[in-house]
């Protein structure tokens, strides 16, 4: 820049110089601009990719969760059931003990 200002019109900058100088600024400044573009978008796929497998991870320990969930009533509902049962036929056994007792 200080050469545009000289004194001697020698030592300026001619107009291919000039041309070249501010080709090379503008190149630089857009590739720091694409840079800056592609480490952002880069940044944003990133974060994704985290959010994704979080996600993920998350629904397969609700999936998990929710499966043993399942089992766990499934099993309960089991031994209810084995335990009405057998609580019906303790039941019908002392009804029928005390038919039987009646009856001598």
């Amino acid at each position: 820049m200080y050469r545009c200002w000289s004194d001697d019109p020698s030592e300026r900058p001619t107009a291919d110089e000039l041309y070249d100088l501010f080709y090379d600024v503008k190149r630089k400044l857009y590739n720091i601009i694409v840079d800056d573009e592609v480490m952002r978008q880069l940044k944003i796929a990133d974060e994704n990719q985290k959010n994704t497998s979080k996600s993920q991870k998350q629904e397969l320990l609700e999936l998990f969760s929710y499966s043993n969930l399942n089992l766990l009533l499934k099993s309960n509902e089991s031994t209810t059931s084995s335990v009405n049962t057998h609580n019906i036929d303790e039941e019908t056994e002392i009804q029928s003990k005390q038919k039987n007792d009646i009856q001598l």
